[in-house]
């Protein structure tokens, strides 16, 4: 449980909050299972805490520094998180529903089973980052970064991942139904038994290479073109898509 002077503290405001952080940095905190609704937390210097089960529902985390901050099992439904800060944070289980993290910096976060159903992650930073499981339903990723990400068994629905970066990222066994792909950039990244169906749409992929077979975290294999000295050109990488879809159907 949450040590009541901790959120005492926090309550009284982020400035309050983060001169107290900057006079005891090293300080553990425990804010898990704390309320949290509603409140205005922007700015905030929440890095390294435990907010494990807090409730941040209808909550404002704008610019927030929440890096290698405990969130697993929290809930962030309906928080504004534009560009806050969650490096390495763990958000494992986490409710994201509606939650706008725009812009922000999820890099080598972990997700695993988060549930990100109609979150808003446009521009958001998730190079690296664990999505293992995770639920994308309605989810926009328009020009994200997800490059070298973890994708591994990820629903994705209705999904917007427009002009995303997908370079080197692992998409084995991802249900991608609906999608929007356009523009996207899948140099590198493993395909092995994705599910690539529905009315999912391929314009203008960018894709030099890309590898069928997952063999460890980080490492792929069975590179197409099957040449390293060659590449896809423009369009062939989104015609040979097509083609195996049609085999998959």
């Amino acid at each position: 449980m949450a040590n009541a002077e901790h959120v005492a503290l926090l309550r009284q405001g982020v400035k309050i909050w983060n001169t107290w952080r900057k006079q005891f940095p090293n300080f553990e905190i425990d804010l898990s299972s704390g309320d949290f609704r509603s409140i205005d937390l922007s700015y905030a210097n929440l890095s390294g805490t435990d907010l494990s089960h807090a409730d941040f529902r209808y909550g404002t985390l704008s610019y927030a520094n929440l890096s290698k901050a405990n969130l697993n099992s929290s809930n962030l439904a309906a928080a504004n998180c534009r560009f806050a800060d969650l490096h390495q944070a763990d958000i494992r289980y986490a409710k994201l529903v509606a939650t706008d993290l725009s812009a922000a910096n999820l890099s080598e976060a972990r997700l695993n089973v988060a549930d990100l159903d109609q979150t808003n992650l446009s521009r958001a930073n998730l190079s690296h980052a664990n999505l293992t499981a995770a639920y994308l339903n309605q989810t926009s990723l328009g020009h994200a970064i997800l490059s070298h990400a973890n994708l591994d068994v990820t629903y994705l629905r209705f999904a917007y991942l427009g002009y995303a970066d997908l370079s080197y990222a692992n998409l084995r066994g991802s249900q991608i139904l609906d999608v929007n792909l356009t523009g996207a950039t899948l140099t590198g990244a493993c395909i092995e038994d994705w599910n690539l169906k529905g009315f999912t749409t391929l314009d203008d992929i960018v894709c030099s290479h890309i590898f069928q077979k997952f063999d460890s975290p980080g490492q792929f294999s069975h590179r197409l073109p099957l040449d390293t000295a060659k590449s896809f050109q423009p369009e062939e990488f989104a015609l040979w898509l097509q083609k195996q879809r049609q085999r998959w159907a």
